[in-house]
């Protein structure tokens, strides 16, 4: 999973969550603690989703500075599809749903055009916790996010 990770930031979360992976299980949100664990360079880049049931929903309940310098909205405290993600929202909320069903690491890369109009290229990184070592809970990862001109859209700007 490593190797298809573009940005370093992501790279680094990666490595903190691999390291508290114990006998091939996945950790539990208390075996985690980037605030203190992780440098200053990493954190704005870090996120925390509580997985909701009944319905099934995702909520943001840490989203760091960067994300959401870059993103343009704070997205802290809001569900996934209470925010502005254009056309991709159910595919995001898929790919989470994925997650929580294999409770396997996914990394992905997309550009994207808000309904605000706005380009963005985003990386994200989701890595699943679970405190029963079954079921997710919640999601710990991060996103590095870019602005795009209109331009850069439309020559496939890749970020990075």
């Amino acid at each position: 999973m490593l190797e298809q990770i573009r940005t370093e930031p992501l790279r680094e979360i990666y490595r903190y969550w691999q390291s508290k992976c114990r006998d091939g299980v996945v950790p539990s949100r208390t075996d985690i603690d980037p605030p203190v664990e992780l440098t200053g360079k990493i954190l704005p880049y870090c996120a925390m989703i509580e997985v909701e049931e009944n319905p099934r929903r995702y909520k943001y309940c840490l989203v760091g500075t960067a994300i959401n310098k870059q993103y343009g909205e704070e997205t802290t405290g809001r569900y996934v599809d209470e925010i502005d993600l254009g056309d991709m929202k159910s595919w995001v909320i898929s790919t989470y749903d994925e997650l929580a069903a294999t409770l396997q690491p996914s990394v992905i890369s997309r550009e994207f055009r808000k309904q605000s109009g706005e380009f963005i290229w985003f990386e994200r990184l989701a890595l699943p916790l679970s405190s029963d070592g079954k079921t997710v809970d919640m999601i710990f990862g991060g996103a590095v996010v870019e602005p795009l001109t209109p331009l850069q859209a439309l020559r496939g700007f890749g970020g990075v």
